[in-house]
């Protein structure tokens, strides 16, 4: 019975040790399933490799983002300094063609009243003009009745001497 009794704890631990070994098999495949479900054996560490590269991928857009926006501003006020400049530019501009309107309004007047004085200058030449006119034909007139009257007087002096010469001979 001896033997009996130890072959029988013997067949109850062979069968204990197949049901564990069934259940270990079980729990290798089990074991097995997940861990190609997660992706291996490394899984974890790859996971973290790969979170770590997006996050360094992520900083470095990141980091370019921040180096457009700077960029940007930098373009920005370049350009507000460049807006405030032609601003003052116009307004000196402005001025200027303010005054010059103003410099060319007065010109304008000085040169209708030079025209005007100008006007008022050759009306008078054109009637000191056709005072001399008048005056030269009346100087003529006169010239041509003092040669008239000059051919007369000697004339009439020349038979005088002829009369005298003729009486006192």
């Amino acid at each position: 019975m001896v033997t009996s009794i130890m072959d029988v704890q013997l067949v109850l631990e062979m069968r204990k040790t197949k049901l564990l070994d069934l259940h270990l098999q079980e729990t290798n495949s089990v074991l097995g399933t997940t861990r190609s479900l997660m992706g291996g054996i490394f899984a974890s560490r790859d996971k973290v490799q790969a979170v770590a590269n997006q996050i360094k991928l992520l900083e470095n857009r990141l980091e370019k983002a921040y180096i457009k926006y700077n960029q940007s501003v930098t373009h920005t006020k370049q350009l507000r300094d460049q807006i405030n400049n032609l601003r003052k530019e116009r307004i000196m501009f402005q001025d200027i063609d303010r005054n010059l309107d103003k410099e060319l309004t007065k010109l304008k007047k000085e040169m209708g009243e030079t025209i005007q004085l100008a006007n008022v200058a050759f009306e008078a030449k054109e009637k000191a003009i056709a005072e001399m006119n008048v005056l030269k034909v009346q100087a003529e007139k006169e010239q041509q009745g003092f040669e008239e009257e000059w051919k007369q007087l000697a004339a009439i002096i020349e038979e005088d001497k002829r009369e005298r010469v003729r009486q006192g001979l």
